[in-house]
C-alpha cells in the first residue's frame, strides 16, 4: 500500500509542528513523530479504521489531540487531513 497525503494535510501537519515547538523544544518533532507512527499503522492495517461518512476513516494520533482523516483508494491511502479534535466535528473536511 502506498500513502498519498494531501496539501492540505501537509499544510495542517506543518502549522501544529510549529505550534508545538514555539510551547516547548522537541514537542514538534515529537507531534511529527506520533505523526509518522500512525502513518505507518494506517499502511499496515488501514482496513482496521472503521468507515465513517463517505468512506473516510479516522486514525487517532497518540499523545496528541488529532485525528488523521484518510480514505483508501486502489492500493493508496488517501490522507485528506489532520484534524484537532477540539474543533468542531461538523467542520471535519470530508
Amino acid at each position: 500500500m502506498k500513502l498519498k497525503i494531501f496539501p492540505r494535510a501537509k499544510i495542517e501537519t506543518k502549522d501544529a509542528i510549529y505550534f508545538y515547538e514555539a510551547r516547548k523544544k522537541g514537542l514538534g518533532l515529537g507531534f511529527l513523530n506520533e505523526i509518522k507512527r500512525t502513518y505507518a499503522f494506517i499502511l499496515e492495517q488501514p482496513e482496521l479504521f472503521p468507515e465513517r461518512k463517505d468512506q473516510f476513516r479516522e486514525a487517532i494520533v497518540s499523545h496528541f489531540p488529532y485525528i488523521i482523516i484518510f480514505k483508501i483508494e486502489s492500493n493508496s491511502a488517501v490522507i485528506t487531513s489532520i484534524f484537532h479534535t477540539s474543533r468542531n466535528p461538523n467542520k471535519k473536511p470530508l
